[in-house]
């Protein structure tokens, strides 16, 4: 029993070390070297305006908060997904926690976290909120990447 304990200890300690330095690498470096380690990049209120008002991008960006039980289920969720994109689209995280962040997502008229946004040339086209899957994630990016309306935009016209 030792010996299994004194391995899992190990074994997280080392995990733990190997998070913290490619943390550190990708924060120190930035740019392209934040966007290999993480697939979903953390941004906060400048960098929002940057990458929507003067950009422009074309990016999926999840709107959520630390204490939110939903948001921890559905970051990670898109961080898997981003890493299929990478190099395609970015996908962004931002914490509404920041009181400027939750400025800006009160200008995108957007209710309740997690909120994922699908934007095209800097205007919100897709705003999905709650619990979403993996397969809807994909699906809306790849309609965002193709600059077609996504599923929920088709149906939304529909009514």
């Amino acid at each position: 029993a030792r010996i299994s304990v004194t391995v899992g200890l190990i074994s997280v300690g080392l995990s733990m070390l190997g998070g913290i330095t490619l943390g550190a690498i990708a924060g120190y470096y930035g740019g392209k070297t934040e966007v290999i380690i993480m697939s979903m990049i953390p941004i906060n209120a400048e960098e929002f305006d940057e990458i929507i008002k003067e950009d422009k991008e074309t990016c999926v960006m999840v709107f959520h908060k630390e204490s939110c039980s939903v948001c921890k289920h559905l970051v990670p969720v898109a961080e898997k997904v981003s890493g299929e994109f990478e190099g395609k689209i970015k996908f962004y995280s931002l914490s509404v926690s920041d009181p400027e962040v939750l400025a800006r997502f009160k200008e995108m008229k957007l209710l309740g976290v997690p909120q994922t946004v699908f934007i095209d040339k800097g205007e919100k086209k897709e705003a999905l909120p709650g619990n979403i899957s993996d397969e809807i994630i994909r699906k809306e990016t790849k309609h965002l990447l193709s600059s077609g309306k996504g599923f929920f935009g088709k149906l939304k016209s529909l009514f």
